[in-house]
This record gives structure tokens, C-alpha cells and sequence, in this order.
């Protein structure tokens, strides 16, 4: 019985160490933590004044935090695109983001759908490039 619970304890622990990619530049992976960080790849996806990359989180295949990344948005409408996007999608899979509507905040739209282009893409690269599929 000891013997059986090393075994299952080693292919756990392997398995959280082949399911991570590192140092990719756009996805790391640090104890079954994925951050994906889209300067990289969303480069091209602009809001009204340029690029608005995003630090995405997923934990436990769910998304546990979105950080905006350094950009040159006006920071009032950037603050309202936020606040109105990201606080619904925490808890989310990234599955069931990919295909559901996400709308943009009025007043901010440039921002919020530059945000959401950053998210989708975000999360895409996440489903492509991990290790261990749903």
C-alpha cells in the first residue's frame, strides 16, 4: 500500500511538471500556474492609443487574475474598460471564454475591445501551447 501511494505521489508530481512550459516569453508555467503574457503577441492589437498588452493568470484551468500590461492608453478610459470587462471573467475557464460574447464598455469602447482582442488571443495561445488538454 506504501509503495502504491509513492507511485501515485512520483505520476502526480511529473505530470505537474510536464504540463508546464517555460520561459517561451509568452507563457510560463510555475507550480501549474500559467501566466500568459500577450506584449508579444497581441503587439499588433491596439486600442485608441496603441498597444494594451495584458498579464493573464490561470490557476486550476480557471482564470484568477488580469493585469494590464504598460501601455499608452488614457488611463480614465483604460480604468473603465477594466472595471467593466475583467471582474466577470475571473472564475471563468478559458474554454468557455473563447467562444462567449464579450461586450465592450461604452465610452471606452477602443480600449475595451482591444482588451478583449488581448484576452481572446491570451487564452488561445494558453489552449494551444499547454501540456494537458480538458
Amino acid at each position: 500500500m506504501y509503495m502504491k501511494k509513492i507511485i501515485v505521489f512520483l505520476a502526480v508530481s511529473l505530470l505537474l511538471i510536464t504540463s508546464c512550459k517555460n520561459g517561451d516569453g509568452v507563457m510560463t508555467c510555475k507550480n501549474g500556474v500559467y501566466t500568459i503574457n500577450t506584449t508579444e503577441i497581441g503587439k499588433e492589437i491596439e486600442g485608441f492609443n496603441g498597444a494594451t498588452p495584458l498579464l493573464i493568470t490561470i490557476e486550476d484551468n480557471k482564470i484568477s487574475k488580469i493585469e494590464i500590461l504598460e501601455n499608452e492608453e488614457t488611463p480614465r478610459f483604460l480604468e473603465r474598460a477594466e472595471k467593466g470587462i475583467f471582474p466577470a471573467l475571473i472564475g471563468r475557464t478559458p474554454h468557455s471564454l473563447q467562444y462567449d460574447e464579450i461586450d465592450a464598455v461604452s465610452g471606452a469602447t477602443y480600449s475595451s475591445e482591444a482588451l478583449i482582442a488581448n484576452l481572446r488571443l491570451g487564452i488561445k495561445y494558453y489552449l494551444e501551447h499547454r501540456s494537458v488538454r480538458p
